[in-house]
């Protein structure tokens, strides 16, 4: 946990209008091509953090959320008695790491299947084929499953159906013998129905759909079976890289997608650990709980796909509700950890909902982002979000009940001082207590640390002049560091929609937080020397702040210029 406390200079300040609070949705469908973009609006800003030294540090968030969910603002800074600066951070690698779901190129073209399937549907273009009964398969009976990436796989049944509950379980067959054995089925099929050992006094099954939904139950779903079917393949056939996958062209008939296998299947990676076949179990559930409560809809297919950082942050999320969680006994989700770390290395470099490639980042950022909506507003709002029919980001904000902007600013403002020592106000916080730099003890990586919100750039002292290009939907950071003692003075160009908050950082243990400057008749609020700090009109709100490291000015106001409306 960071050492240093927060005194924060709120300065939330808006560029455009209210507009730009239409969310993104890349995969979602959220962004409406027949909506005027928001107006540009060039503003020139001027921001004094008065005396600035010793071991304080000024943080800058930097939000842009606009209605159209694209495009980058560029923010020109003059940071006055500053002189070097920091490379701005680099787009993170693309990342090897072992990955839940089916790699971005294997998804292209199951993709346009089902686009196809979906739209011969639209067309009235369907058949009422008999589906293959899973559950009327004896025990020791061979299934040939579609993998996708390996054609076709043959499978056996390895438990009789009197042994499970709510799944079927068939394993590959290699050299004649399943990979998976009785004895290890039986344990996945327990942990699957009543019995998970991650969090004890009920099964995965029930505790997903508790909190998501239900797969596709009516008349059996796709196969007509009312339970799930559960694949465990080899490595050799899934890739030693992958974890397990849903594939959503099953819930499709062969005469719609030739390659279908006609059900409700999740495929597992045999070779993986208990622990972690387990947790993508949860995972790979999630999706097809999703899949139905968003476009299925329980074989209607009425809907759409939600956005994939979405689906994946909530399939992350599950895993976590089911147990496989950061600090699950005998070592945490390493995968979770890595996903977190790599979305707050890099958070300021890409679109969160825009261009989604399968990299970590995406993951760990969509996870979160859920997490903290979830911990924020509770079981209610996240269940609401999960199993009502609207889809993307904008489906979490209206349910919500906040603005896009007011939304993305508090979870950018967590990821920055959840980490923080004394009073941050609550919607900076997790609910669970969790911070973007905690310490866990993770399975294969041993005892390690979340790296926190990483700044896209640094100014150490703050130099001259700078700039920073916020990109949509991208927690920008800009730090300062290293002052003389003299008056920290920033001042700015923005053109855009542009949502700004500052906090203080001192060693010291004396904190206080300003309420956030909520402009409901301005485009912008900046220092105004004039007037005193009882100043009550429409166009001043005072801003008094403690500095416990040097002397400061006796107020602290900002002036509200234009005619843009509140983004509450």
């Amino acid at each position: 946990m960071k050492k240093f406390c927060a005194l924060a200079l709120s300065v939330f300040c808006l560029f455009g209008c209210s507009g730009g609070d239409g969310g993104s949705s890349s995969g979602g469908g959220d962004v409406n091509p027949n909506v005027t973009p928001t107006p540009v609006v060039s503003e020139n800003f001027r921001l004094n953090f008065g005396p600035f030294g010793g071991t304080q540090v000024v943080d800058t968030i930097y939000v842009n959320t606009p209605a159209t969910g694209t495009g980058a603002v560029s923010v020109q800074l003059d940071n006055q008695n500053r002189d070097a600066t920091q490379a701005r951070a680099t787009e993170e690698e693309e990342s090897t790491t072992p990955c839940r779901d089916l790699p971005r190129h294997l998804c292209e073209k199951e993709e346009s299947q089902m686009k196809e399937a979906i739209q011969k549907r639209a067309s009235g273009v369907t058949a009422d084929e008999v589906q293959p009964k899973f559950e009327e398969i004896p025990v020791g009976g061979d299934f040939n499953f579609f993998v996708v990436g390996s054609g076709t796989v043959t499978c056996r049944k390895v438990l009789p159906e009197n042994a499970t509950t709510h799944c079927s379980i068939f394993a590959e067959v290699r050299n004649g013998v399943p990979v998976v054995d009785q004895a290890r089925a039986q344990s996945f099929a327990d942990a699957w129905d009543s019995n998970n050992p991650f969090k004890p006094g009920g099964g995965i099954y029930d505790q997903v759909r508790a909190f998501y939904g239900s797969e596709w139950t009516v008349n059996g779903g796709r196969d007509g079976d009312s339970k799930v079917v559960l694949v465990y393949c080899s490595s050799a056939t899934m890739g030693a890289g992958l974890f397990g996958f849903f594939r959503p062209s099953d819930e499709f008939l062969k005469s719609e997608v030739s390659t279908s296998n006609e059900g409700e299947i999740l495929y597992l990676n045999a070779d993986k650990s208990d622990f972690d076949i387990l947790a993508t179990m949860a995972h790979e559930f999630q999706h097809m709980v999703r899949f139905n409560m968003k476009l299925i809809q329980q074989g209607s297919f009425a809907g759409e796909a939600d956005n994939d950082t979405i689906d994946e942050g909530a399939s992350i999320h599950a895993e976590e509700l089911t147990g496989y969680s950061l600090t699950a006994p005998g070592g945490g989700n390493t995968f979770m950890f890595q996903a977190a770390n790599a979305y707050l290395g890099a958070a300021s470099t890409f679109n969160l909902f825009g261009d989604f490639n399968g990299s970590l980042k995406f993951y760990g950022g969509g996870y979160l982002l859920v997490k903290y909506f979830h911990e924020a507003f509770g079981d209610n709002a996240f269940i609401q979000f999960n199993t009502n029919t609207a889809i993307g980001y904008q489906n979490m904000v209206n349910v919500s009940g906040l603005s896009s902007s007011e939304l993305f600013r508090r979870f950018s403002l967590a990821l920055l001082a959840s980490p923080f020592t004394g009073a941050v106000p609550a919607e900076a916080r997790f609910g669970s207590g969790f911070t973007t730099e905690d310490t866990f003890d993770i399975r294969t990586l041993g005892q390690v640390s979340l790296q926190g919100l990483q700044p896209a750039q640094v100014f150490n002292p703050p130099s001259n002049a700078g700039a920073v290009d916020v990109k949509a939907f991208s927690p920008t950071l800009v730090r300062y560091q290293g002052g003389s003692g003299n008056d920290l003075i920033v001042e700015g160009t923005v053109n855009g929609f542009l949502t700004i908050q500052s906090v203080f950082e001192t060693a010291l243990e004396n904190v206080a937080f300003t309420d956030v400057n909520t402009i409901d008749s301005g485009g912008f609020a900046r220092e105004d020397t004039e007037g005193s700090a009882d100043d009550t009109s429409d166009n001043t709100q005072a801003s008094a702040y403690t500095n416990p490291v040097a002397p400061i000015p006796d107020s602290f106001k900002w002036k509200v210029d234009g005619i843009f409306p509140s983004s509450r």
